[in-house]
């Protein structure tokens, strides 16, 4: 194995070999980083000098949120972000122990992601359909919901008129 990648003393470079070049990852509101490897996730920050915010994690799902770009924004798009040297830790799945010891996952925060998909795109994210933009470029309108979650009120939708039987059967061909 090549260690290219040296210090000093001889000894590898932290982050070099199979974890790649380092990465920093910030929380948002929170103070500290933590320096992952571009090719494992693996955290290379020492635990001594974790911040808080990151306790219990374990592995930066690297992978997953190069699909998900991938996916939904295609190769370009993906690629540009897999070169990032900083990363939102909202941006990220992580592989962490819970407070018993147990292996669990956690998902990235969706609400940032589709903010990333919307600002690459260019569509204005509301939770009102009446602000909706067009985009001068393509003269089409785009529009993303802020809360994919929330339930729809059936009340609000505008009330339909039933079909008349002869009117549905005119229409199908049918009787």
């Amino acid at each position: 194995m090549d260690n290219s990648s040296t210090t000093d003393s001889g000894k590898p470079a932290q982050g070099a070999g199979l974890d790649g070049k380092p990465v920093l990852v910030h929380k948002k509101g929170a103070e500290g980083g933590l320096a992952i490897g571009s090719l494992s996730g693996r955290i290379l920050t020492p635990i001594m000098e974790r911040p808080d915010w990151a306790e219990g994690l374990a592995v930066a799902l690297l992978a997953e949120r190069h699909e998900f770009y991938l996916s939904r924004l295609g190769p370009v798009f993906a690629e540009q972000r897999a070169a990032d040297t900083v990363i939102p830790f909202e941006d990220l799945g992580w592989v962490a122990t819970d407070a018993e010891g147990e292996q669990i996952e956690l998902e990235a925060d969706s609400e940032h992601r589709m903010d990333v998909i919307a600002e690459a795109t260019g569509v204005i994210r509301t939770d009102d359909l009446s602000d909706s933009r067009q985009d001068d470029t393509t003269g089409e309108v785009g529009h993303v919901l802020l809360d994919e979650t929330k339930d729809y009120d059936h009340a609000d939708a505008p009330a339909f008129a039933p079909v008349a039987e002869s009117e549905a059967d005119a229409k199908t061909g049918t009787k």
